[in-house]
């Protein structure tokens, strides 16, 4: 069975799907919502979506197996994918890593493998593995702000990288990581800013465009290093933009019907009811536990009155059984 080699930053399927439910049930999609939302993949040009995962367990695309790895021509392959600008050189070398740990024909990877390439080409590679350590103890020493805006930061990561390495050494290491992370950034950006604007249409197709602008050479790649959950959450971030509670319900459900299937998007429309009703019940109950509070302060201290104490006690048990049953 495949399975993903690749740790992204990309978003997960908690925060994808973890999101407080609205009634779906009472409400209907937008008059401009497609009946899938509109995306881009390496196979399709012409902005198809991709098909819905498994209900019950959306696995991650992945370019690999596990058998790949035991084989020098796929070695060479990928590291002459790095060499054309289409991977990076870590990715590969940590999908070599997961995949190659045990495998005798992987013996003496990378750098055997590496030495089986043209001379200048392996200088390049050669080169880029050498600085991997300068560079990290370069970004030890660089301290950022975590409210700074996210482009802000990768700027002043790739500025660093750079400045340790150069263009060409960086681009080699870290290039799949930094398109990632600008395709992140201009995401929230676009959310934040303008999806709002545009017909629900309209938004699909720009995040597609972004996500193809951004990935630029390894849009190959990251693509189908996306899983569905992935591209669920930024398709949900940009559909409920500006719109009511009654439509994001619809947005939220018909998406998840779309992506996982329509036994998970039931599970989690059930999930968030659940949830909306456990948090209607703590917001109940706080309200009351304060009230409470208010009223036997004013009626002595409650950190020395021990009747007092009691009394609260068990009032609050009252309180808990009353809201939680």
């Amino acid at each position: 069975m495949k399975r993903n080699a690749q740790v992204l930053l990309a978003s997960s399927l908690v925060a994808a799907l973890g999101l407080v439910g609205w009634n779906w049930l009472e409400a209907s999609p937008p008059a401009d919502w497609p009946t899938r939302p509109a995306t881009v993949s390496p196979q399709n040009q012409s902005g198809a979506s991709p098909p819905a995962a498994s209900a019950v367990s959306p696995s991650r695309q992945t370019a690999t197996d596990p058998e790949d790895w035991g084989s020098p021509a796929y070695r060479q392959t990928q590291l002459q994918s790095v060499l054309a600008g289409k991977r990076s050189l870590l990715p590969v070398l940590r999908e070599a890593e997961i995949t190659c740990r045990f495998d005798a024909h992987c013996a003496g990877w990378p750098n055997a493998d590496i030495a089986r390439l043209p001379a200048a080409e392996a200088v390049r590679l050669q080169k880029a593995l050498a600085a991997r350590s300068a560079i990290e103890q370069k970004l030890a020493e660089l301290v950022q702000r975590t409210d700074r805006p996210l482009a802000a930061r990768l700027a002043a990561i790739s500025t660093a990288r750079r400045s340790v390495a150069g263009e060409e050494v960086a681009q080699l290491l870290y290039g799949e990581e930094e398109a990632q992370i600008r395709f992140t950034a201009a995401a929230r950006q676009f959310v934040a800013t303008e999806a709002a604007k545009l017909s629900q249409k309209q938004r699909q197709e720009q995040l597609d465009t972004l996500r193809r602008q951004h990935y630029g050479p390894y849009f190959d790649q990251l693509y189908r290093n996306e899983s569905s959950e992935d591209r669920l959450y930024w398709s949900l971030k940009v559909a409920e933009a500006g719109v009511s509670s009654e439509e994001k319900a619809a947005l939220r459900f018909q998406m998840r019907r779309d992506y996982l299937g329509d036994a998970m998007a039931q599970t989690l429309a059930r999930q968030d009811a659940n949830d909306r009703s456990h948090a209607e019940k703590m917001a109940g109950y706080q309200r009351d536990r304060a009230a409470l509070l208010a009223e036997l302060r004013q009626r002595g201290d409650l950190d020395s009155d021990r009747q007092l104490a009691a009394e609260l006690e068990t009032r609050l048990e009252a309180l808990r059984k009353r809201w939680f049953g």
